[in-house]
């Protein structure tokens, strides 16, 4: 489960988010935040702030950070300061398989609803 209690206690049924990721050429060698950090779905307001924050995983927060990491400890801040947030943050426990891309030739071939 995940449980943070800042966070408005049993946070799991929508969360950690299923992640889309861009790995991009130039981002070689930096941390996307697994297993220290997760992207929300959906937590309750006031406290959530949108599918895609990125927060601090309940076991590792307040703990020692990897040498990666922008700050001395890991926190929601220095989650979101020391990694790359994902591309989209889908519901959890969606397991979204089977994702096909499209590259069109032009903007002008792609569908309008696209």
């Amino acid at each position: 489960n995940l449980f943070r209690a800042d966070l408005g206690g049993d946070i799991n049924d929508d969360n950690p988010g299923e992640e889309l990721n861009r790995f991009k050429e130039e981002d070689i060698g930096k941390h996307w935040g697994y297993p220290y950090c997760f992207s929300e779905f959906f937590i309750d307001q006031p406290i959530g702030e949108g599918a895609g924050s990125v927060w601090a995983w309940a076991s590792f927060l307040d703990q020692p950070a990897p040498d990666f990491f922008a700050g001395d400890t890991v926190t929601d801040q220095t989650c979101r300061d020391s990694t790359i947030p994902a591309e989209l943050a889908m519901q959890a426990h969606s397991a979204p398989l089977g994702i096909a891309f499209y590259k069109w030739q032009s903007s002008a071939s792609r569908p309008a609803e696209c």
